[in-house]
């Protein structure tokens, strides 16, 4: 599981929580936290930090289908 979040972002309590939870759990799961940016981010590509934040995503995919 891949959990993006941001510190002034709405859902970023939530992101920890529900981070924490599927660890415990015994989930493997990721969390990125970009601090002093707001919910949804990466979609605007004149947010330098939205190239960082793509860049985790495909890591992540590629990880998981199999792609080095």
């Amino acid at each position: 599981t891949l959990i993006i979040t941001a510190t002034r972002g709405f859902e970023m309590s939530g992101a920890i929580y529900t981070h924490n939870q599927l660890v415990k759990h015994g989930v493997e799961a990721e969390l990125h936290v970009w601090h002093g940016l707001f919910h949804g981010f990466f979609y605007n590509p004149d947010v330098p930090e939205s190239r960082d934040c793509y860049d985790i995503i495909v890591k992540f995919f590629d990880r998981r289908l199999g792609r080095k």
